[in-house]
């Protein structure tokens, strides 16, 4: 018998973001978390287009920063 029909997701990552200016190199610590998700089965689940989105609007607001790594990356599944 199966108790449960569906998981909960989130993803978390954390980015090394670096823009150059005049010749110096800086580099800041990013953190990113998608909001928790309830899947169903046979539910499509694109939590790097939720990132992607994170990501465009922290580097839209013209700072000159880009990806440089991302330095950790942890899916939460639960029940």
């Amino acid at each position: 018998m199966n108790l449960y029909s569906s998981i909960r997701v989130q993803v978390h990552d954390d980015v090394a973001m670096v823009r150059e200016i005049d010749g110096d190199i800086s580099r800041v610590p990013v953190y990113f978390a998608t909001n928790v998700q309830t899947i169903k089965e046979g539910q499509d689940l694109d939590m790097v287009a939720n990132l992607n989105a994170q990501l465009d609007n922290w580097c839209g607001h013209g700072s000159g920063f880009v990806l440089e790594r991302i330095t950790r990356f942890v899916i939460s599944i639960t029940k």
